[in-house]
């Protein structure tokens, strides 16, 4: 970095323990909590209608299951299909699901 400005070298003046540090804690940062995998049918299909309907746009069964804890994708799969032939999502194309319009 010797081309470097020094002024573009260390805009804010940290010392190098404080660099370190800040790169120590962003990397600890806590991963999101997952929700519990529920242990009955209905509230498996009441979680998964739910989460579904929380995500930003369409999803995959395997990114959905993420969001549980110990949830298995061909599971979450199964319900979303489901869901999806009693009209409350939509499966895309692509194998993507959706909430339903």
């Amino acid at each position: 970095m010797r081309w470097l400005r020094p002024e573009y070298r260390n805009p804010g003046g940290a010392t190098a323990e404080e660099l370190v540090l800040e790169a120590a804690t962003e990397t600890r940062a806590a991963p999101a909590a997952r929700a519990a995998w529920p242990a009955s049918l209905p509230a498996q299909v009441q979680a998964v209608a739910a989460s579904l309907a929380a995500q930003d746009g369409p999803t995959t069964p395997d990114r959905l299951a993420r969001t549980f804890a110990r949830a298995r994708a061909a599971k979450v799969a199964e319900i979303l299909e489901a869901l999806a032939s009693l009209g409350q999502a939509r499966k895309l194309p692509d194998g993507r699901y959706a909430r339903a319009a």
